[in-house]
């Protein structure tokens, strides 16, 4: 009775150290792989002043000169002057993976 509780004893103990010996190959083995690389990133800013503001053209010049050139539109800011034409000046910034 002795000889089998202690072999079972003896054999759980042999399971338990095989099975962390195991787990802990396989999480060094993941560590040791270096996570995928994101995509590059290319950025471009385009300036316009509220003076030379004309909707159509404006739009012309985003589609062909950015839209076309596979640019993507990531951000604006607006910048305003209290001077004697009050000019407001807005600044896009686009972005597109690095080519």
């Amino acid at each position: 009775m002795k000889k089998a509780l202690l072999f079972s004893s003896l054999s759980a103990g042999l399971t338990l150290v095989l099975l962390i010996v195991l787990f802990a190959r396989q999480s060094a083995l993941a560590q040791d792989k270096a996570p995928p690389e994101g995509p590059k990133w290319e950025y471009k800013v385009h300036t316009l002043i509220s003076a030379e503001r004309d909707a159509k053209g404006t739009e012309a010049v985003l589609n062909r000169v950015f839209g076309a050139g596979g640019w993507e539109l990531c951000g604006t800011t607006i910048r305003s002057e209290k001077s004697s034409n009050d000019s407001t000046t807005t600044m896009f910034v686009f972005k597109r993976i690095k080519r």
